[in-house]
């Protein structure tokens, strides 16, 4: 009969999908999982309501009944005081059934009388994140000690507060929260435990993921692809420290399909430093799909004024981010910690250390710099831009400083990254003397070069000549009777139809070449320009599109650099 019963376990293991076991996990114990030759005792607990006692017929008093709960008792004595101390539960429960009470009594009652409180289902409360801030408050009076005041927080009062009873506004508030007194990484599994009830009410967390842990343990293996159920699994197998279920879990759960609030529930999942590489897949894959996701800043801006924190550092460190220039990005980050931090002390804190970092002030032009420097918000740290912008400068007059410096780090390669901007960001050098002059260096990448096929063009960001906003434009020129596709570089204004200034430039294009390095002189030409006049050369390198775009030659580690230089005689300005 035990060998009958064997050769089914083992056939329906076998059956098991291989893509929910985890290979060579180590030797598998699956017959005896579940099995009555080996399992064949069950344990029943009831909880059941005390009776009728000797110490619940007299009178409790408040003073009495807290006395009670703080009673030591040796173990000959703990029946008797346990009738007393459930006698006073039960009268501090009663006492205090009205929060207005509790509130106005709390900083009186100790740590034992508020467990009492908590613990009973008859206190009522309107709003539960009243409860949550007041605990805090009282630990804060009773226990000074910052180290002390956070354990009695994270070991007695959290667990009982009932955050599956809070509105979703009142649960982001708390994630945001930076006060110190609380662990939040206790405080964010709690919370996710309760979204994920909110998103899935139907299924039953603990009891159903420790039974598919400890099948795991048993056999390796995990017989389900629901992702509120492999997240709670993920959670109790970091909980016993199963790290072999949290891989596989990780692994399931980045492979499934990926919605915007359970990519953030994986982005906010704390965990300790020694298991963070087994949930990087998922952590890596959450990060891409949010900024797949939202890679329009103009076009999602709105939406992403309620996004956490987690989620506005994982889509602002993509390099694949449409957005107008670097300047559009800081002015969004303000707004946003205006928005989601009402302290400025929290302002200040989170805008320096989580997002100033994402803004790539190495792609600002010397105009936006210089408003940044003159930019005196009072909701940011001053002396925080300062240094950003310091290391630009310094970088930018020699650029193996950076290597040498103190600062260099991990974000030197992010903070060197272009991304998707709808304006191209450029170098410029400006002269005053014999006449007024800019040399305005423009690089573009092979790709960009290609998407420009058969019709398209590339801005730069504004830079200014004689006090004139001017850009240079790449584009694909198309002669039309012929079909003929060349590369063209052109200069444009954004002088105003109502402005009667005209202003007549001398203009060279010039374009570096990879067997030498140096900038060769490919067109130049003398211009009068008005309101939006846009002049240039149609065919830069004087031969057709695909034979440029193949060229090996004019493109050096995969960049095409032009530099424009623009003389203006100040003479020839009406």
């Amino acid at each position: 009969m035990a060998d009958d019963k064997g050769s089914t376990m083992a056939a329906a293991g076998a059956e098991t999908d291989i893509e929910f076991s985890l290979g060579g996990w180590g030797p598998s114990f699956e017959f005896a999982f579940d099995a009555e030759n080996f399992s064949d005792k069950v344990l029943r607990v009831e909880v059941v309501a005390s009776g009728d006692v000797d110490g619940a017929r007299h009178p409790v008093e408040e003073e009495s009944a807290l006395l009670y709960l703080d009673h030591p008792c040796s173990m000959s004595m703990a029946a008797e005081v346990q009738l007393l101390k459930g006698a006073a539960k039960e009268f501090l429960a009663k006492k205090y059934k009205d929060y207005n009470m509790f509130e106005q009594d709390v900083m009186n009652i100790s740590l034992s009388g508020i467990e009492a409180i908590l613990s009973s289902s008859d206190l009522h409360v309107e709003y539960e994140d009243q409860l949550y801030y007041l605990l805090l408050k009282w630990a804060r009076v009773r226990y000074p000690e910052l180290e002390e005041r956070r354990k009695i927080l994270s070991s007695h009062l959290l667990p009982l507060v009932r955050f599956s009873h809070m509105t979703y506004g009142a649960l982001q508030n708390i994630l945001i929260c930076t006060d110190n007194d609380i662990d939040h990484d206790q405080v964010t599994k709690l919370i996710t435990g309760v979204l994920m009830c909110k998103a899935y009410p139907a299924h039953r967390p603990e009891e159903n993921a420790v039974m598919e842990l400890l099948s795991f343990m048993y056999n390796g293996k995990l017989t389900t692809a629901e992702p509120a159920l492999l997240l709670d699994i993920l959670m109790a197998a970091d909980k016993f420290e199963v790290l072999a279920c949290m891989r596989l879990c990780s692994q399931l759960l980045a492979r499934l399909p990926m919605t915007t609030e359970s990519a953030l529930l994986y982005l906010d999942y704390p965990c300790s430093i020694s298991v963070s590489a087994d949930i990087q897949p998922l952590t890596d894959a959450a990060k891409e799909f949010l900024a797949n996701q939202y890679n329009d800043l103009a076009e999602h801006r709105d939406e992403l004024m309620s996004m956490p924190l987690s989620g506005i550092e994982a889509i602002l460190s993509s390099s694949d981010l449409q957005v107008y220039n670097e300047s559009f990005v800081f002015a969004f980050l303000l707004k946003w910690v205006c928005a989601q931090y009402p302290k400025r002390k929290d302002r200040h804190k989170i805008f320096s250390s989580r997002l100033l970092p994402l803004v790539r002030f190495r792609q600002m032009s010397g105009t936006e710099l210089r408003k940044m420097l003159t930019c005196f918000d009072i909701n940011i740290d001053h002396d925080e831009v300062i240094k950003h912008i310091t290391e630009v400068l310094m970088y930018r007059l020699d650029p193996s400083w950076q290597q040498s410096s103190p600062a260099a780090d991990s974000t030197t390669s992010l903070q060197s990254a272009e991304r998707a901007y709808l304006y191209k960001p450029v170098k410029v050098d400006v002269f005053n003397q014999p006449c007024p002059q800019v040399i305005v260096y423009m690089d573009l990448r092979r790709d960009e070069c290609s998407r420009l096929f058969p019709s398209g063009d590339s801005c730069s960001f504004m830079f200014h000549l004689a006090g004139q906003p001017f850009f240079l434009m790449a584009c694909c020129q198309m002669d039309q009777p012929s079909n003929y596709c060349s590369f063209g570089l052109l200069l444009g204004n954004y002088i105003e139809p109502n402005n009667p200034t005209s202003l007549t430039i001398d203009l060279e294009f010039a374009a570096r070449i990879k067997s030498s390095g140096n900038f060769v002189s490919k067109f130049e030409g003398k211009y009068t320009f008005t309101s939006h006049t846009m002049e240039g050369c149609d065919d830069l390198f004087g031969i057709p599109w695909l034979t440029f775009i193949a060229d090996d030659s004019l493109f050096i580690n995969g960049q095409r650099r032009a530099a424009s230089e623009s003389r203006f005689d100040g003479g020839s300005a009406a």
